[in-house]
């Protein structure tokens, strides 16, 4: 049976993570008939593209680098594909692909229909501290991305990510949330008390949810990216 699959890579050169997403990749595609799309982002840009071209070339997988992390990392753009938010989301998007792999944070695709116009549903999970390099803010456009190619996007703000809901150059980016259609937003119950987070104190008030809210969440939700 064929399976297609989209596996985007967020760790380093020599990171177990990154070294992983390349061994699977490789065990992937000796598998008879199966595609793949590898979707470079965050630190993940900084690769030996060499080893990935060499996969490449062998067993004819899609390679996309995100244009905006590369170029916030100064990375040559010499003999990669540099691409936007809206290569991968054709990718997720297309009706036969079967699995979506991320890594180092495994999301998941569930096998509901699509909505009417014909977009799927995101749920993004923001975890990373606001002061971790470009990771918050990553998530952030990645989320801003995928809402402008018409996607129904909704954002889960949990552990340290939730303190992006104090920062104030985030507190910009979410405050033209509405401007793309991004109205769900939530935060969990447990991370607004590990973070001594006050709601009432919060400028930008995030639907509060516990645990079991969150399952409810995460299924009621085609495709689930955590940044």
């Amino acid at each position: 049976m064929k399976v297609n699959a989209v596996i985007i890579v967020t760790a380093p050169q020599g990171n177990e993570g990154a070294l992983s997403a390349f061994d699977f990749v490789a065990e992937f595609c000796t598998q008879k008939h199966n595609s793949i799309s590898v979707f470079f982002y965050q630190d993940g840009v900084r690769q030996d593209y060499s080893t990935w071209h060499a996969l490449q070339k062998k067993y004819n997988i899609k390679l996309h680098t995100c244009v905006a992390a590369a170029r916030r990392r100064n990375i040559d753009s010499d003999n990669i594909n540099l691409s936007g938010i809206g290569a991968l989301v054709t990718a997720c998007s297309a009706t036969d692909v079967k699995m979506v792999g991320f890594n180092p944070h495994p999301p998941f695709r569930h096998p509901h229909s699509k909505l009417e116009n014909g977009s799927s549903k995101y749920l993004i999970i923001l975890h990373n501290h606001p002061n971790n390099n470009f990771l918050a803010a990553e998530a952030l456009d990645i989320a801003l991305g995928i809402a402008a190619l018409e996607q129904k996007v909704s954002l889960l703000f949990s552990g340290t990510g939730t303190l992006q809901l104090l920062i104030p150059d985030s507190l910009k980016i979410l405050a033209a949330l509405n401007l793309y259609d991004i109205n769900n937003i939530y935060v969990t119950d447990i991370s607004l008390k590990n973070n001594n987070l006050h709601y009432k104190k919060l400028k930008l008030q995030p639907q509060v949810i516990t645990s079991e809210q969150v399952t409810a969440l995460e299924l009621d939700n085609d495709i689930i990216l955590s940044f």
